[in-house]
């Protein structure tokens, strides 16, 4: 008798999370996404009209303002949808005698309800029984979830555990732990710009006050205390290198590119390429009409955008103007990434445009903001978006959609930063704070950041540490490493 019962419990079990993979992931998440799309569709066509019939803004609010509520709802539907699965799953898993049978269950089953567990789950589960334990330990099921994670291998195949919990516990301090925080205040005037390439010990910030500075950051040594440490952190993390003067408007993006050089664009219409050993202008490159509002470059090119709605790109060897790319009249250039061949800008006229450089035309265009973009960032196929419509948007460029759409902030946003391979953004806007998101969970920030007392401008950041900048003229370094 007790066997057969047995045999029930794991049949029903078996049955329970079939049922939830078919009803919960298949039928409800199509017909969310198909719904979602068609909303998609719609606010594309709505701004459209808005450009072509010159719709008043009260009228076009009043069509779209119900677009955007039946969006939202979509959005949340979908969030939840998958909460509700998680929480099913757990109360399936946690059902009583349950887990004794979980070695029983086919094995895709198995890894299937695995790939859905965090990490703190899976540490819970290995001290089950033995059976959980050796499967929770299985080195190539870490593989499976560090790379479905991450989306990379690493050199040692043997040693997945520990690198995924290495890896996860600093993804973590991101989300859950308070940072220690350095404040710079060199600047007399608002911090427009940072540029800090990832894992050096240099960046640089620009500022209205017609400055650029050169900063080295100087971690603590790894055997002090950890007392001694948070000290050096709060009062002796980063000295001033050089300042840079010559601008005659403020400076509002700069950029370090090869051979230890330094451009800078400014409201005087001009790019200047500095030498960061000696702090000595080398060259200006002029042509453009309005001020400069943005910079990005590669090993060969730098381009930059300005208020006078084009794109210029120069060759850094000869400091030649090689292409320049016509936007609409009046649809202002606000920020740029060039990655190859091809240039994403951020428009003042809500859009998100892309160029290729070669043939100079413009091949694909985001809709979807409502109001200026801000800020972008690529990697790959995926683009990240800030806009004075206070949302962050992420777009897939196969489809040309927006995928996700990340809500919280109070007002403008200025600024962001974005590690694809831990699906991170930081996002800073007029509101003064900053907010962590994880893509894996977009309904709401992980951590919201408090500190500056006035508009955020710019930002940076690597796996350890964030740079920010703000109207209230200073310079801020929140560290998240071990002290």
């Amino acid at each position: 008798m007790k066997k057969g019962q047995d045999l029930h419990q794991l049949l029903e079990n078996q049955c329970n999370l079939t049922d939830l993979f078919r009803r919960e992931l298949e039928l409800k998440n199509f017909e969310l996404r198909k719904a979602y799309h068609n909303i998609q569709l719609l606010k594309g066509i709505l701004v459209t009209i808005k450009q072509d019939l010159n719709l008043k803004p009260e009228q076009f609010e009043y069509l779209f303002g119900h677009i955007f509520k039946e969006e939202e709802e979509c959005e949340n539907r979908i969030a939840n949808q998958k909460e509700i699965f998680r929480e099913n799953l757990q109360n399936v898993t946690h059902s009583q005698n349950s887990f004794q049978f979980w070695p029983k269950l086919p094995g895709d089953v198995m890894n299937l309800v695995i790939e859905f567990l965090e990490f703190k789950e899976l540490a819970t589960l290995a001290c089950v029984n033995k059976e959980l334990n050796a499967i929770c330990k299985n080195n190539m099921l870490w593989k499976k979830l560090y790379i479905g994670r991450w989306n990379r291998e690493i050199e040692d195949e043997n040693n997945y555990i520990e690198k995924y919990a290495e890896k996860y516990r600093g993804e973590m301090k991101w989300y859950h732990e308070r940072p220690v925080v350095s404040t710079l205040k060199w600047h007399s005037g608002s911090v427009t710009c940072i540029d800090y390439i990832h894992g050096s010990n240099l960046f640089v910030s620009g500022s209205d006050d017609s400055s650029a500075m050169l900063w080295q950051i100087n971690e603590p040594h790894p055997q002090e205390s950890g007392i001694f440490q948070q000290h050096h952190l709060q009062t002796q993390a980063v000295s001033k290198l050089i300042s840079f003067y010559g601008h005659g408007g403020p400076i509002w993006c700069c950029l370090q590119i090869p051979n230890f050089k330094l451009a800078t664009g400014s409201y005087d219409r001009t790019v200047k390429l500095w030498n960061m050993h000696t702090g000595k202008c080398e060259s200006t490159l002029r042509g453009h009409l309005e001020w400069i509002s943005c910079l990005d470059a590669n090993e060969q090119l730098l381009c930059s955008g300005s208020w006078d709605a084009s794109i210029k790109v120069w060759d850094l060897e000869t400091e030649a103007n090689v292409q320049t790319l016509f936007n609409d009249v009046g649809n202002a250039i606000s920020c740029i990434q060039l990655q190859n061949n091809e240039i994403i800008a951020g428009c003042r006229r809500n859009t998100i445009n892309l160029w290729e450089i070669d043939t100079g035309s413009l091949i694909g265009n985001l809709v979807g903001h409502t109001q200026a973009v801000n800020a972008v960032k690529r990697s790959n196929f995926s683009v990240l978006s800030g806009s004075a419509d206070n949302t962050v948007k992420q777009w897939d460029l196969r489809s040309l959609e927006c995928v996700n759409t990340l809500k919280g902030h109070l007002s403008h946003v200025m600024c962001l930063d974005y590690d694809d391979d831990a699906k991170r953004v930081a996002s800073g806007s007029y509101d003064k704070s900053i907010r962590i998101w994880d893509l894996r969970k977009t309904s709401e920030p992980r951590q919201i950041l408090k500190g500056h007392s006035a508009a955020v401008f710019c930002l940076k950041f690597d796996s350890s540490k964030l740079i920010s900048g703000s109207s209230d003229q200073t310079v801020k370094i929140w560290n998240f490493s071990d002290i």
